[in-house]
């Protein structure tokens, strides 16, 4: 017959299975969220993620994969994190979202520098003009999504990485690009070609034309990871916004986005 004293320590071990544990985490390499450098991985989103869970005594072990690829692993639970994800009601079903935004993403399009091309902000203009995209990307819900999904595009051309998009404008394989401004910026800079591109503005206002600007999250798979280490997790971060950490990251990667 066991014990009152050993069912209460079973119990308490069953709540902190996870302690000290490193979690698997999966996304795509996307600077200056996440990327790679001198055989290290690094970024703004890796060390927030980093510092969160290593309040909460945790490590994890990062692997890029294809966007679709990394959402899949962690939906099947071959992974237990992944970051950075929009929120749709698809995923919620097999993942817990940490609620507090992990990176807010400002999307923007762009065109080779002597490009003509003008766009309204419904972009009910663009039925002639071949657009870039991302992989597995949601885009949202607002007009951009819309306008995507009414094909008010000519075509839509989809690529892995932002190099891949680069490239494909620099060729004149696509006439516009629509990506997060910091990681083009960075990605631009990286390639020597930030001269060669400009983003495109409202035809109306004049004012760079935002495409979309909406958060994107930390995901736990609910196969491998407790509802608990959400609630500890989005605590963390917003103790880490109180205190200072969150802006002196982001200051810290700043400067590679000019």
């Amino acid at each position: 017959m066991i014990s009152r004293n050993v069912i209460l320590i079973l119990s308490l071990l069953s709540t902190s299975l996870t302690f000290g544990k490193t979690f698997k985490g999966a996304t795509l390499d996307y600077p200056p969220y996440q990327y790679r450098e001198n055989n290290m991985i690094k970024g703004l989103a890796v060390d927030i993620i980093k510092e969160s869970l290593q309040r909460l005594g945790h490590g994890i072990d990062i692997t890029f994969l294809p966007w679709k690829r990394a959402v899949l692993s962690v939906k099947k639970g071959k992974y237990d994190i992944l970051f950075n994800a929009g929120k749709n009601d698809r995923r919620q079903k097999w993942a817990y979202y940490v609620e507090h935004p992990l990176i807010w993403q400002k999307y923007v399009f762009l065109a080779k520098k002597d490009s003509k091309i003008q766009l309204n902000k419904n972009f009910s203009n663009a039925n002639n003009l071949r657009l870039g995209v991302r992989n597995g990307y949601l885009y949202g819900q607002g007009r951009l999504r819309k306008a995507m999904d009414q094909k008010h595009f000519r075509e839509i051309i989809g690529v892995d990485s932002s190099r891949q998009s680069i490239l494909l404008l620099n060729r004149n394989r696509v006439d516009l690009i629509v990506a997060d401004y910091s990681v083009i910026a960075f990605e631009l800079n990286r390639m020597g070609l930030a001269d060669k591109v400009k983003v495109i503005n409202d035809q109306e206002t004049k004012a760079p034309l935002i495409a979309l600007s909406w958060p994107t999250y930390m995901v736990l798979s609910k196969k491998t990871i407790p509802r608990n280490l959400k609630y500890q997790l989005e605590e963390t971060l917003k103790k880490m916004e109180e205190d200072g950490t969150i802006k002196s990251i982001i200051s810290k990667y700043k400067d590679n986005t000019k």
